[in-house]
């Protein structure tokens, strides 16, 4: 069973073979942290938000994904009717991170609630390896709307509290998908 990381910019190369957690980032890299700060610069507030179950903000963990980014890239592409282009992601393992680490994100609402992150329980990854219905919805919205659209709102996520060593694993890419295919 394995989780995702996916990156929206850049090629998906690490500095030091290590995935960094935003607060990290902040001393280790500045440059990318400036990068990596700009997405919440509307949302000032989510980098403080507190995960429970692994006790650090939003700053201290590593976003991880049940569901594989070509399946995201996908319905991106059919609810969207847009080109998605090729995105950089590794393949993490489950096997490799110690569990007393990691959370369940449910992220049924849009917003985020400390109500909605669970205990890690490996048996519960089966049922969210699909893309929500609420994130297919979310897109087709968005379309709507003209506006953009996040990759993974609504999806399930699994929450690291720190870094992950990365030097194991390659990176990958998804394929690209043409509009509305």
């Amino acid at each position: 069973m394995y989780l995702y990381h996916m990156y929206y910019r850049g090629d998906g190369s690490l500095r030091d073979d290590t995935l960094y957690t935003l607060n990290q980032l902040k001393e280790k890299h500045p440059d990318l942290h400036a990068l990596h700060v700009q997405k919440y610069e509307t949302r000032p507030e989510v980098p403080k938000q507190h995960f429970p179950h692994i006790d650090c903000d939003w700053g201290g963990a590593v976003f991880l994904c049940p569901v594989h980014p070509e399946k995201i890239c996908a319905a991106l592409a059919q609810y969207r009717k847009r080109e998605v282009p090729p995105f950089p992601y590794h393949e993490i393992p489950v096997a490799d991170l110690d569990p007393s680490n990691l959370a369940l994100w449910l992220f049924k609402t849009r917003e985020y609630t400390p109500i909605e992150v669970i205990p890690f329980e490996q048996r519960l990854l089966e049922e969210m390896r699909e893309v929500p219905e609420a994130t297919k919805g979310y897109f087709d919205e968005q379309r709507q709307k003209h506006e953009p659209a996040l990759f993974f709102v609504h999806v399930p996520h699994v929450l690291h509290k720190g870094s992950i060593d990365m030097s194991r694993y390659n990176v990958q890419y998804t394929r690209e998908y043409k509009t509305g295919k």
